[in-house]
């Protein structure tokens, strides 16, 4: 009886433990499957953010194109009233290929043939506005930030002969500086109030092509514009007035303001 006992014992344990065995043997082959899925989860991640960046790298790579293109096309147009304004001076427009990467930056334009004396202009050359110098001091040397006031107040008070002649002494003597753009601006507005209009325009676009990056370059573009006007070649003005748009979106509502007005003394459509 007890062997028999014994013998019943030792088969539900055995039972038991085939009982345990195989539901251990169930859960392993259960859990297998889950385990293989984490790094097949992992690698369709990161073929996923692959494909993501090669997407993101190759949008950018276009943007970079167009924006390359439309660089180009910014600098042809600008170039081409370049070129209208050299023949307005009796010049040779295929020579400011060559010369345009010699020229000195800045530098005063070439004293005019003689003009008869210019009618009263139905609209002057848009005043410049206060220098922008809050965002310039500490990047200017003293004495450079001295000169270009000197030569603002000759303006303001001797009159424009005597402020074109000190602003084309700060640009001889500063071409490279941070208010260059803003020294163009104010010598074109000298020459523009003197009726020099040719000059005017040479000195507006020299600004905006040596000085584009500059706070004032969409006003040497408006004052471009009106000078251009002011020699009665409307087409070219409206040229200018739409690069200024295009170049410039953000552009002050008074300069915006002026420009609208321009436009509409050039009869632009």
């Amino acid at each position: 009886m007890m062997r028999r006992r014994s013998g019943a014992c030792g088969s539900g344990a055995r039972r038991h433990r085939a009982r345990s065995l195989g539901a251990l043997a169930l859960a392993l082959c259960l859990a297998a499957p889950a385990a293989a899925q984490d790094p097949l989860e992992a690698l369709r991640r990161m073929e996923s953010l692959e494909t993501a960046i090669q997407r993101l790298t190759a949008q950018v790579e276009r943007l970079e194109f167009e924006n390359r293109a439309a660089q180009r096309q910014a600098d042809a147009r600008l170039q081409d009233l370049e070129f209208r304004v050299i023949e307005l001076e009796g010049g040779d427009p295929t020579e400011a290929l060559g010369a345009a990467a010699g020229a000195e930056r800045g530098a005063a334009p070439p004293p005019p043939a003689p003009q008869p004396a210019p009618p009263t202009p139905t609209a002057r050359t848009p005043a410049p506005g206060p220098a922008p110098l809050g965002t310039l001091r500490g990047t200017v040397p003293a004495p450079e930030r001295a000169a270009f006031e000197a030569a603002r107040r000759d303006l303001e008070t001797l009159g424009p002969a005597a402020g074109r002649d000190s602003f084309a002494a700060f640009l001889t003597e500063y071409p490279e500086s941070p208010l260059a753009g803003e020294a163009q601006n104010l010598l074109g507005a000298a020459y523009a109030r003197e009726g020099r209009h040719q000059e005017a325009a040479r000195s507006f676009l020299i600004g905006v092509r040596d000085h584009g990056d500059t706070p004032r370059a969409a006003e040497n573009l408006l004052g471009l514009a009106s000078s251009l006007t002011d020699l009665g070649r409307q087409a070219e003005a409206c040229s200018a007035l739409a690069e200024m748009a295009a170049r410039f979106p953000d552009a002050a509502p008074s300069v915006k303001a002026q420009a609208v007005a321009e436009a509409r003394r050039a009869g632009c459509s």
